[in-house]
């Protein structure tokens, strides 16, 4: 529980000084460790305080449902709600274990890959590890993680939604100038051109995708 601990304060000091990220040393697997431990409490506190506010809306809704319907269709409505706010609790807690601790990782791992690739390979921006790349990576993602638990409550998950994203970019730029041994402004350049290029390559895709309904919508019609 002391490691635990040890490591959640390290990642709170990093969200405010991201640039002593330098002075880490992690490997791949040193730095999904440090991600599993720092994010056991804010993962348990999301779940806590997300089946508490879905356990208070249902049954909010449940009262009001109940008198605000004829006697027959609001028993009914009753009875779906209440099966509703038992699995709501399950459903959120399942939902937020399986996005921290595994796709989260996953998203760091690809995140990573991309700058990696575009930053070392392609714009020469630096000549790290992917490791480092990782491990900034890994790092943007902590202010999400540590107030996840604000997503669940309402007024307050809107200055979540806006704030976090803003915040780890800020921290990607500074731990990867860091991590890296290069300037920020390298840093800013290589992670927008990244977003950029990331940004075009979907785009196109999309309209690949749409250009492919349509012509298959037209030659469908044309054959019928």
């Amino acid at each position: 529980m002391t490691h635990i601990l040890d490591q959640l304060k390290k990642a709170w000091e990093l969200i405010f000084k991201p640039e002593k990220s330098g002075k880490l040393s992690l490997d791949l697997v040193g730095a999904l460790r440090f991600y599993y431990l720092y994010s056991i409490i804010p993962v348990i506190l999301a779940i806590i305080v997300g089946a508490l506010v879905g356990t208070a809306v249902g049954s909010g809704i449940q009262s009001g449902m109940r008198y605000s319907l004829p006697m027959g269709i609001g028993g009914v409505v009753h009875s779906v709600t209440a099966a509703a706010s038992a699995v709501l609790p399950a459903f959120i807690s399942g939902y937020t274990l399986l996005w921290f601790w595994i796709f989260v990782p996953i998203g760091i791992f690809i995140n990573a890959a991309i700058y990696q690739l575009i930053g070392k390979y392609l714009l020469n921006a630096w000549n790290g590890k992917y490791e480092k790349t990782f491990t900034a990576a890994m790092l943007a993602v902590i202010p999400s993680t540590l107030f996840y638990f604000l997503a669940f409550l309402p007024g307050i998950n809107l200055i979540y939604l806006i704030v976090t994203p803003i915040w780890g970019m800020v921290i990607l730029i500074i731990a990867l100038a860091a991590l890296q041994k290069t300037t920020r402004v390298v840093s800013l350049v290589s992670l927008l051109t990244t977003w950029l290029a990331v940004a075009l390559v979907l785009t196109l895709l999309v309209g690949v995708a749409i250009l492919g309904s349509v012509s298959a919508l037209g030659l469908y019609r044309f054959v019928f």
